[in-house]
Formats: structure tokens, C-alpha cells, sequence
């Protein structure tokens, strides 16, 4: 009896460590630090930020915002998914209507789902085309990058420009600017500057009291700058 209960506490300490393996986060704002674990991300309209290094990550629900700075995999089921990674060893996109950028590396990518949208710093990914391909070998595919640069460098002007797939770089000052479309990247030098920005995966400041408003998503932002204010959705 003994023996037979002590293998059977042992069989449930397994069964806890290998529950705890997966973590599961829902919820409106989510902050985790990852340490190699794997993460399902579950809910709609949620914003989550996941630091340090990651297993998988399978993110499911709709709408929802992600940035992570690194995993192993990355599984995307849901659909209408604004995400941002530093890097990743592999992309499955299964879901529908996704936006994933990447700023770092070449990742195997694998389509399955409809109207997906990768943006890379590096233009290609190894990828295979789930929908098409036989699976006899892999394809080299040209992504649709975003690395036309827009720079302005006016000052005192107020103006909407599209930034839709554009690197936009702002050296001017005092102006007032509504940029539209989702940009790759904004990166303000200036200063004095009021800017509203639809949608963009990374902001840069490098200037001054500057005033940044960003409509949708929840986009990495790198202030090195002074007296800066940021604020979103």
C-alpha cells in the first residue's frame, strides 16, 4: 500500500510539472516574463507584452495585440492579430487576417490560413505554402516588406500623409502631423512635433518634447529622447 501510494503521488507531482509547462494568459493588459516556457494567449481585444526567451507561443481569440521578444515557435490560430517579434525560429500562421512583423532573423514560415501579412527587416523568409505546396521541398517567398523610406523634414506644417508600409523619419520641428495606414516603422528626431499615428508595429524617438498619439495596436516604443509623451488607444 505504501509503495502504491507513493507511486501515485509521484504520478501526480508529473502530471502538476507537466501542467505548468503551458501558460495560459487572457485578459485586457498582460505583462510576462517568459523563462523557455510555453504560452497560449487566449481572449480578444487584449494587448499583452512578453519579455525574455519563450518556447511556443500559440496565440488564439481575435483582435488582439502582442509583442514578444523571443520564442522558439510561433503559432497563430486567431484571427486579426497585431503582432510584433524580435525574433523567431518558426511561424505558423493558421488563422485569418494577421499582421506579424519580425525584426530580426529568417524564420520558416508556414501559410495556412487566408490574408496574412508578414513584414521582415530582411525581405525573405524560408516558407512553405500550406495551401500549395506538396511538401517536397521548401520555397524561397518574397515578402511584402515595408521598406520604402519617407523621410520629412519640414517644419511648422500641419499635413496627413499615407504612411501605409513606410519607414517614416521625422527631422523637422513644430509640425503637426496625421499619419495614416500602418506604418513599418516612425522614428522622430525632431522636436515640438504632434504627431498622430494610426497604426505602426515601432516607434523611434530620438528628439524632444515631442506629443505621439497612436490610434490602434500596441507598438514598441523607444524613447531616448526628453520630455517626450506618448499615449495610445
Amino acid at each position: 500500500m505504501k509503495q502504491f501510494l507513493s507511486l501515485l503521488g509521484a504520478l501526480f507531482t508529473l502530471t502538476l510539472v507537466a501542467g505548468a509547462e503551458t501558460v495560459r494568459l487572457s485578459g485586457e493588459n498582460v505583462i510576462y516574463a517568459a523563462r523557455g516556457n510555453d504560452i497560449l494567449i487566449e481572449g480578444a481585444h487584449g494587448n499583452f507584452v512578453i519579455s525574455g526567451s519563450a518556447g511556443k507561443v500559440t496565440v488564439r481569440g481575435q483582435h488582439n495585440d502582442v509583442v514578444i521578444s523571443e520564442a522558439a515557435e510561433l503559432i497563430i490560430e486567431g484571427d486579426h492579430i497585431d503582432l510584433t517579434i524580435e525574433r523567431v525560429g518558426g511561424i505558423d500562421l493558421i488563422g485569418h487576417h494577421n499582421d506579424v512583423a519580425v525584426q530580426s532573423g529568417r524564420p520558416v514560415v508556414t501559410r495556412r490560413g487566408q490574408h496574412n501579412n508578414i513584414v521582415s527587416t530582411e525581405g525573405v523568409f524560408e516558407g512553405v505554402d500550406a495551401n500549395t505546396a506538396t511538401g517536397a521541398s521548401n520555397t524561397r517567398e518574397e515578402v511584402v516588406t515595408r521598406t520604402k523610406t519617407l523621410t520629412l523634414d519640414g517644419s511648422a506644417v500641419t499635413q496627413t500623409i499615407n504612411a501605409e508600409g513606410q519607414d517614416v523619419i521625422l527631422n523637422g520641428g513644430a509640425n503637426k502631423l496625421t499619419l495614416t495606414g500602418r506604418a513599418n516603422s516612425v522614428t522622430i528626431n525632431g522636436a515640438a512635433n504632434k504627431v498622430t499615428i494610426e497604426s505602426t508595429p515601432l516607434i523611434n524617438i530620438n528628439g524632444a518634447t515631442n506629443v505621439i498619439h497612436y490610434r490602434s495596436g500596441n507598438p514598441r516604443i523607444n524613447d531616448v529622447g526628453f520630455g517626450n509623451k506618448v499615449s495610445g488607444p
